[in-house]
């Protein structure tokens, strides 16, 4: 007898046309992982795919391949709610499709051109409603743009000062170089 949460599990990854084993181990505590190993493509008895008996399982044939679909509306409708509830956009556009045709009685193109005038509707709004977060970034880099010659340029700072700040100008010695100038300037901050 071997309780379920001892059993081990093996699961194989695909990295950088490496192939790597790592052996998971359910305990009591959790899964611990043993270290990776890792294999190389020429390992055929290695990298071969098993079923969980440890039989091996025939390789597709071209007609499944082909059969494969290839496009989301080529999925069935199980496949595309699951995609969907996981946040896949596209499986998510063709549910809206999907529930189009069957509230209008229409085919999949004339669905499809109705999501499109949908799209278009709801960004034709998207102007005004970007217009606030356009106005602040732009009035963001104004004032980064002013700031610094308010701080460093000694014509600049000196005329804000004679309008707006009104505090006494220090003598032309101190106020030789850009840094002293924004030295001068910045004591307004504080």
């Amino acid at each position: 007898f071997v309780p379920f949460f001892t059993e081990a599990r093996t699961m194989i990854f695909v990295r950088c046309g490496k192939v790597i084993r790592l052996q998971n181990t359910l305990t009591p505590l959790g899964l611990r992982n043993a270290p990776a190993q890792r294999m190389s493509w020429a390992n055929n008895r290695i990298i071969a795919p098993y079923c969980s008996g440890g039989r091996k399982r025939p390789k597709p044939s071209l007609e499944i391949a082909r059969a494969m679909p290839q496009h989301m509306w080529e999925m069935s409708n199980q496949v595309v709610s699951t995609l969907a509830s996981s946040g896949n956009p596209h499986a998510m556009h063709e549910r809206l499709i999907r529930c189009i045709m069957a509230t209008d009685k229409c085919t999949w193109d004339e669905a499809y051109d109705v999501t499109v005038k949908m799209a278009r509707d709801n960004d034709s709004c998207l102007g005004a409603a970007q217009l606030p977060y356009k106005v602040m970034i732009a009035t963001a880099v104004a004032a980064a743009c002013v700031s610094f010659p308010l701080v460093f340029n000694y014509s600049v700072a000196h005329e804000f000062n004679k309008h707006l700040v009104t505090t006494d100008v220090p003598e032309p010695k101190d106020l030789e170089t850009w840094l002293e100038v924004g030295a001068w300037t910045w004591g307004w901050m504080e």
